[in-house]
């Protein structure tokens, strides 16, 4: 599925950050963003455009680019980038402290319900063991 260039890049931006808050990026998180991003319709230039489009960037930059596209989508688009999100918080089987208060932020700020996208990642079999 071809998504639209602001879903990528608020996916790619957001789940940069999100794999990166603890410091450490397991094999789980690279399998399950490797599957995010073909799902997303992401060839591998454009993905290797992202990734050497975050170095030298800040925390915040990467941050503010990533939430700017994800609020240029739509109410569904933007439920679909959280799930994902969501799925990638658990992909390493432990779900953070930080990572869970990122969503939870990101969620607000993009005016996004929690409950929508536990509910939507329910559905798609991403749960919490």
């Amino acid at each position: 599925m071809k998504n639209n260039p602001n879903f990528n890049a608020g996916l790619l931006f957001i789940t940069y950050l999100l794999m990166d808050s603890d410091q450490e990026i397991s094999e789980n998180e690279l399998n399950y963003l490797d599957s995010v991003r073909k799902e997303a319709g992401v060839s591998d230039d454009e993905f290797r455009g992202f990734y050497n489009s975050v170095i030298g960037k800040t925390e915040r930059e990467i941050y503010q680019i990533g939430m700017a596209a994800i609020n240029l989508c739509s109410e569904t688009e933007k439920v679909q980038i959280f799930v994902k999100l969501y799925g990638m918080a658990l992909a390493d089987d432990v779900l953070r402290v930080k990572e869970v208060r990122f969503i939870l932020y990101a969620t607000r700020m993009a005016e996004v319900s929690m409950e929508r996208v536990i509910e939507m990642a329910n559905e798609v079999g991403i749960a919490v063991s």
